[in-house]
């Protein structure tokens, strides 16, 4: 049995990765932050601790869980209150949505084209950036938010189709000329 060699190119797929996972997170922190601002422990306690103890028998839960900045508790908030709740909201769940299927579809993508891959996850990952400030100043149709969404789903969509062109490739048996890109 001989051992698999992984050449140094897939290692930007990984580094790339990586960078996508950890603005995926970064956004969950900023969200949660706005959570923290938008469902604080007064607003919590005054409006909604009693009604809970009294229809469930527990305590309220913390930053406004489960409401997802639609629901019982943000009605009787400022519609400013509202709006950058559900900014941070949709900037996550937009990234969600995007993530599931990037990141797989890169990962098998990347042993067969490196740097391409890692360009899209890059492009990405920049596209994401751009989209979720764009997004906080200025709404949803501001330009840069429009300019890091068309990047985005522009990665997101050639790695799709890339997928799909390296199955079909595979499936005719054209590995021998898939081999001389391939990371392995």
């Amino acid at each position: 049995m001989s051992a698999v060699k992984i050449k140094r190119a897939y290692g930007a797929v990984l580094l790339t990765g990586s960078l996508v996972a950890g603005e995926y997170a970064a956004f969950f922190w900023l969200e949660r932050e706005q959570r923290m601002n938008t469902f604080n422990n007064e607003m919590m306690d005054l409006g909604f601790n009693e009604i809970t103890q009294k229809t469930i028998g527990d305590d309220v839960a913390r930053y406004g869980y489960p409401d997802d900045g639609n629901g019982r508790y943000i009605k009787d908030l400022p519609y400013v209150d509202w709006y950058y709740m559900n900014v941070a909201r949709r900037t996550i769940m937009n990234n969600t949505e995007n993530i599931v299927v990037l990141l797989p579809l890169s990962l098998v993508n990347g042993v067969i084209f490196p740097k391409i891959t890692s360009g899209l996850l890059g492009m990405y990952c920049i596209g994401r950036y751009l989209y979720a400030e764009g997004y906080r100043e200025n709404g949803a149709f501001d330009k840069v938010r429009i300019q890091g969404a068309v990047m985005s789903h522009t990665a997101t969509f050639t790695t799709v189709f890339m997928t799909l062109g390296l199955g079909i490739m595979l499936r005719r048996g054209k590995w021998s000329q898939l081999a001389k890109t391939a990371a392995i």
